[in-house]
C-alpha cells in the first residue's frame, strides 16, 4: 500500500511516532490529574512519567510495542479513575480490548484491569443494572475469547526464543543464573532514569503509603512487566532488543512519578519539583542524541563488545553482525568487513559469511572475498550467489581453474544461463591452448 500511494515508510513511522509521543505526554498529564495533583506537584509527576528512554520508540520505530506502551499508561490512568468513578470502566475496557487485538503482551494488563474492577465494585462505583457497565465488562472478555487462540499460537510459535538465554552455559544453571543483573539495572536506568530510587523513596515515605489503593494498582500494572524483565532473553541481546522492556520502564516511571508527588508534600522536599523531572529529562535527551549520531552510536556498540564484561559468543556474534550490516548500509566497507569477520568467528553461518564476502569485495580485498565465498559454497553448495562471487573473485585474481570450477557449478544450478555461457567462453579463450575445451 505504501508503494501504491508513494508514501515513504520511514517518514510515516516518524510522523506516527511524533503523534504518539504527544499522546504519551497527554496521558502523563492525565496520570497526574488522576492522582489529584495540582501546581508544581502535577508538573513534577507529569515530567517524571513522561521523560524516559522509552521515548526512543517514537522516532520511527515500527513495531506494536510502541502502542503497547501507550496502552499500558492508559490502563494505569483509567484504572485510577475507575476506582473512584465507575464511568471510567468503559474506556478502560475499550483500551484493553484494543491492546488484546494489537499484541499478545496485552495479557500483562489483565491483572490491573481486574483489580480496578474489583475495587470499583467493592466501593459501590459499579452500576450493575446499567448497559454501559456490561459493555465495559463484556468488550474485553469477548475480545480475549476471540483472540485467545491466536495469542496462544503466537506464544508457542514465536516466543520460545525469547525465553531461551543466548548463552547456553547460563541456561544450564537455571532461570536465576541466566539473569544478567547488571544488564537489568542498566536497562532500567536507561528507560526510567530515577526508577532505581523507588525502593529508597518508598521506604522513606513509610508502610502506610504502600498499602493504599493507588500503590496496589500501580504495582499491579508494573508487576507483570517486571516479571518479563527477568525472564525474557532478547534473541539479539539486551543491547539491541531493549524495546522488549520499554513498557516496564514506563510502568516504573509511573510509580516514581507518584512517589515524587508524595514526597513533595513535605516542605523540605519541594526542591524535587524541578530536580526530579530534569533528572529524567537530561539522560533521556542524551540517549536520544547519542542514537541519532551514527558515529557515536556505532562507537558505543563497539565499546559494548570490546569492553568488560565479556559477552557470550552468541551475543557477540549477533552484535558484530549488526555492526557489519549497519556499516555496509552506510558504505563503510572497511568497518563492515572487519565486523563481519568478527561475527564469522563465533557465528559462521552462510549468511554471515556471504555478507562478509560482499564487504571484502566492496572494499577491494579480493583474496579475503574469494576465501569467504569459498566457505559459503562448502556450507551451501546450491547457493548461486556464492558461486557467482567465487567465480568473479577468482577471475580477478587470475585463478582460472577455480573460476572454471565455479562456472561449472553455476551451469549445474542454472542450465542455459547466457551469463554462465559467456563466462565459460571467456575462460576457453584465456586458458587455451593450455586447457582442453570442455565442450
Amino acid at each position: 500500500m505504501a508503494d501504491d500511494f508513494r508514501v515513504d515508510v520511514s517518514a510515516t513511522e516518524r510522523t506516527l511516532g511524533a503523534l504518539e509521543a504527544g499522546a504519551l505526554a497527554w496521558l502523563a498529564s492525565g496520570f497526574a490529574r488522576a492522582l489529584g495533583l495540582t501546581g508544581t506537584r502535577r508538573m513534577a509527576a507529569t515530567g517524571v512519567a513522561l521523560f524516559g528512554g522509552f521515548l526512543g520508540l517514537y522516532t520511527g520505530y515500527g513495531k506494536a510495542i510502541a502502542e503497547m506502551l501507550l496502552l499500558t499508561v492508559a490502563v494505569a490512568v483509567l484504572g485510577l479513575e475507575a476506582m473512584r468513578d465507575g464511568r471510567a470502566l468503559l474506556p478502560l475496557g475499550i483500551v484493553v480490548a484494543i491492546a488484546l487485538t494489537l499484541h499478545r503482551s496485552a495479557l500483562a494488563l489483565l491483572p490491573a484491569t481486574a483489580l480496578a474492577w474489583g475495587r470499583a465494585a467493592r466501593d459501590g462505583h459499579v452500576a450493575w443494572r446499567g448497559t454501559r457497565t456490561w459493555i465495559a465488562l463484556g468488550l474485553p472478555l469477548a475480545t480475549l475469547a476471540v483472540m485467545a487462540p491466536r495469542i496462544v499460537l503466537a506464544l508457542l510459535r514465536f516466543d520460545p526464543v525469547h525465553f531461551t538465554p543466548l548463552d547456553a552455559a547460563s541456561a544450564r544453571g537455571g532461570p536465576l543464573a541466566a539473569i544478567r543483573w547488571l544488564d537489568v539495572l542498566d536497562v532500567v536506568a536507561m528507560l526510567s532514569p530515577i526508577a532505581l530510587a523507588i525502593p529508597a523513596v518508598a521506604g522513606a515515605l513509610g508502610r502506610r503509603v504502600l498499602v493504599t489503593p493507588t500503590a496496589w494498582l500501580l504495582g499491579t500494572v508494573a508487576l507483570p512487566w517486571l516479571v518479563l524483565l527477568l525472564v525474557i532473553h532478547p534473541p539479539q541481546g539486551i543491547f539491541r532488543d531493549w524495546d522488549d522492556y520499554a513498557a516496564t520502564g514506563a510502568a516504573l516511571s509511573l510509580i516514581a512519578a507518584w512517589l515524587v508527588a508524595l514526597a513533595l508534600r513535605a516542605p523540605r522536599w519541594e526542591w524535587l519539583a524541578v530536580a526530579a523531572p530534569l533528572a529524567c529529562l537530561a539522560p533521556t535527551l542524551q540517549g536520544l542524541a547519542l542514537h541519532a549520531d551514527a558515529d557515536r552510536g556505532l562507537a558505543r556498540v563497539e565499546a559494548f563488545l570490546l569492553e568488560p564484561p565479556r559477552r557470550g559468543d552468541a551475543e557477540r556474534g549477533k552484535t558484530w553482525d549488526f555492526l557489519g550490516i549497519r556499516n555496509a548500509q552506510l558504505g563503510r566497507w572497511d568497518a563492515s568487513a572487519e565486523a563481519m569477520a568478527r561475527a564469522a568467528e563465533t557465528a559462521p553461518s552462510p549468511r554471515v559469511l556471504l555478507q562478509w564476502a560482499l564487504a571484502e569485495q566492496s572494499r577491494g580485498n579480493d583474496v579475503a572475498a574469494r576465501d569467504a565465498f569459498r566457505r559459503v559454497t562448502r556450507l551451501t553448495p546450491d547457493d548461486a550467489r556464492a558461486w557467482y562471487g567465487l567465480a568473479a573473485e577468482s577471475w580477478r585474481l587470475g585463478d582460472y581453474d577455480e573460476c572454471r570450477r565455479a562456472a561449472l557449478e553455476l551451469e549445474r544450478l542454472d542450465p542455459g544461463s547466457p551469463q554462465v555461457a559467456r563466462l565459460l567462453q571467456a575462460l576457453e579463450r584465456v586458458q587455451a591452448p593450455n586447457v582442453p575445451k570442455t565442450r
